[in-house]
């Protein structure tokens, strides 16, 4: 049985029950301020072992190891370049996770076998507390079975894990609502592996140099971030900020949604375009607006578990293009899309 216990303070009863079902080899989900991590003892390897189980997860997809502080630096990495200290001082605690040469001591499960491991300090009181009353690193992929949409409240975790996991910590909805900038630090250049919460322009700013974004990043074809109802992104034309295109956008993707999905249909849609759908009886969930990606972002997942429960045939879900945020918004559509269809 998982429990449920709320993180009404930054201690008490929930830190000490967190910390020692961790210290016994058991799975925490806990939020971060980017979704909910399944957290176990990095060096247990056993506790590594179930994440990998319970999530469903390949064996060979590397975990990312959690920090509470600098401090914890050198138990997960051999060596710390100065690239990796501007970063850290500009982003740390955040959402950013920097790919380094790994220590000695991390256990192979934890990087697939690799020499690298990917490291990040997450800036969220909860975790942070529970990393802290650990006192040494945790793995905490998303708190999701592999391929899921991830979660940003505890009843999410409930509903994919409940049953599998010791421990749900509930602090809320999580700020950000998509996963860390996953950046290797090992290769020139530096090369973005997965777009995320730390944009690439910001990224660049702070190194004074390029960054690379790894082939394919921008439209991934593995399956991940998937609700259980197929979803079909109408990809958008390249000037869509213009209002009479935003109008013949909404017309195609209405279009779309009828033609493939049927009355059984839900649309994710900006709030711009969503009144558009109203009066086609389909379904409809905003999911913000296109002037605020951080308001997309936090709502992105949410908005994917609602429409797979309320869509009877599949989802239709509009394009978000630009730079910045957006990138990662339209990466994590891309990988969830069953199929993209063209907006001509």
């Amino acid at each position: 049985m998982t429990r449920v216990v709320k993180a009404t303070s930054k201690e008490g009863e929930w830190l000490e029950e967190a910390v020692r079902v961790l210290r016994s080899g058991g799975l925490v989900a806990f939020p971060t301020e980017t979704v909910y991590g399944l957290g176990a003892d990095a060096f247990n390897e056993s506790a590594v072992l179930k994440v990998f189980e319970v999530k469903k997860r390949p064996l060979s997809d590397a975990l990312i190891l959690h920090i509470s502080g600098m401090e914890m630096v050198p138990q997960c990495v051999s060596e710390f370049p100065k690239d990796a200290e501007k970063l850290a001082q500009r982003f740390w605690p955040g959402p950013l996770t920097l790919i380094l040469s790994k220590a000695e001591s991390v256990p192979k499960v934890v990087t697939g076998g690799r020499r690298k491991v990917g490291v990040r300090w997450p800036a969220h009181p909860v975790a942070e507390a529970i990393i802290s009353g650990l006192g040494r690193p945790v793995v905490a992929p998303s708190a999701n079975l592999s391929g899921r949409p991830s979660p940003t409240r505890a009843s999410d975790v409930l509903a994919d894990l409940g049953g599998l996991i010791d421990l749900i910590v509930d602090g809320g909805e999580t700020p950000i609502g998509i996963e860390s900038t996953v950046l290797d630090l090992t290769v020139d250049p530096p090369t973005i592996l997965r777009p995320g919460a730390i944009p690439k322009e910001e990224i660049e700013g702070v190194l004074g140099k390029s960054v690379a974004l790894k082939p394919g990043t921008g439209s991934s074809k593995r399956a991940r971030y998937s609700p259980s109802k197929q979803l079909i992104v109408v990809e958008a034309p390249p000037n869509l900020a213009e209002s009479v295109t935003l109008r013949e956008y909404a017309e195609r993707v209405l279009q779309v949604a009828l033609e493939l999905c049927g009355e059984g249909g839900v649309i994710l849609a900006s709030s711009e375009s969503a009144a558009a759908y109203i009066t086609s009886g389909l379904k409809v969930i905003d999911i913000g607006s296109r002037s605020n990606a951080l308001d997309v972002a936090r709502k992105l997942y949410k908005a994917l578990r609602v429409a797979e429960a309320l869509a009877k045939t599949c989802i239709i879900a509009e394009d978000f293009p630009g730079g910045g945020l957006w990138v990662a918004i339209r990466y994590r559509l891309r990988s969830a899309a069953y199929k993209v269809v063209s907006w001509r």
